[in-house]
């Protein structure tokens, strides 16, 4: 019975892997509402999820088989969503972004 658990252990991994750029927008997407950018932040969002929607399908569409592979789509998806909400927030504060303080901010 503990036999069909076994890979269990990566997918555990890669799905709170998946979650660790989310904690970096939560303070970027409160300042963005505090500074009442919510359309923005709206609009962003549902772009988000229409990548991770359309990512989704591609994956399923390659068909691959191991399921733990698709906290990726996750993954990939909450990397842009931090990574824009940067962006947004540099531009709020009228700040100069380059790419190395873009990724020393997000960090």
């Amino acid at each position: 019975m503990i036999d069909k658990y076994n890979d269990i252990g990566r997918a555990l991994c890669l799905s709170a892997i998946a979650l660790l750029p989310y904690s970096s927008a939560f303070g970027l997407n409160t300042y963005l509402i505090a500074q009442n950018k919510e359309k923005i932040l709206s609009i962003v969002s549902i772009a988000c999820l229409l990548f991770s929607f359309a990512l989704l399908i591609i994956f399923k569409t390659i068909n691959i088989s191991s399921y733990d592979l698709y906290f990726f789509v996750p993954l990939l998806t909450y990397i842009i969503y931090t990574i824009t909400c940067a962006i947004l927030v540099y531009n709020v504060m009228s700040s100069r972004i380059t790419v190395k303080k873009l990724f020393l901010f997000i960090r």
